[in-house]
C-alpha cells in the first residue's frame, strides 16, 4: 500500500502523522493530505445530574470518589492493559478505572480486574454520559496518530 507510486494520495488526522509517512514510507509529500479529526458537538457536551450521577451510582463510585475512563478499542494497542495493572497493583485511591471498547480478549482482561475497581464495560452507546460523568479521561495508547477520544473529552467538559 505504501510502496512508492503505489497510491494515489495518502490522508493523515495531523502534520506530524503526515511527515511520518512520508519519512517512513517515502510518499511525495504532495500526495499526503491533512485531514483534522472533529468532534459532534451535539453529543459530547458537559452535562451534569441525573444521567451522570445515575451511572455513576450503577457503577458503585461512591460520592469523593473518582473515574478515570478509557475509551477505545484493542486494548493492548490502547495500553488499557498498562492501566489494567497499575490498578491490580497499586490503585490510585478512591478512584475507579472504567474501560469502554471492543476488545477480542475482553473475557480475559475482565477476569484480570476481578477484585479491583475496574469496570470493564466493553462496547457501548453511551460514551458521551460516561465522558461527562468521567473526572479524568487516560489515553496511554502505544501508538495513536491522534484520537478522536481527546476531542470526545474536551468538548465533554472532561
Amino acid at each position: 500500500m505504501f510502496a512508492p507510486g503505489a497510491q494515489r494520495g495518502v490522508l493523515a488526522v495531523s502534520r506530524r502523522a503526515g511527515d511520518e509517512v512520508i519519512a517512513d514510507y517515502a510518499v511525495a509529500p504532495e500526495h499526503v493530505r491533512v485531514v483534522y479529526n472533529g468532534v459532534d458537538l451535539e453529543r459530547f457536551q458537559p452535562q451534569g445530574g441525573s444521567p451522570t450521577m445515575e451511572l455513576r451510582n450503577a457503577l458503585g463510585v461512591a460520592a469523593g470518589e473518582r473515574i478515570c475512563l478509557g475509551v477505545g478499542s484493542g486494548y493492548v494497542r490502547k495500553g488499557f492493559d498498562l492501566l489494567l495493572r497499575l490498578w491490580r497493583e497499586d490503585p490510585p485511591p478512591g478512584t475507579h478505572l472504567v474501560l469502554v471498547g471492543r476488545d477480542e480478549r475482553l473475557g480475559a482482561f475482565r477476569r484480570e480486574a476481578t477484585g479491583t475497581k475496574v469496570h470493564m464495560l466493553g462496547p457501548r452507546d453511551d460514551v458521551p454520559v460516561l465522558m461527562a460523568a468521567a473526572d479524568v479521561v487516560c489515553v496511554p495508547s502505544r501508538q495513536e496518530a491522534f484520537g478522536n477520544v481527546v476531542l470526545e473529552a474536551m468538548a465533554s467538559g472532561t
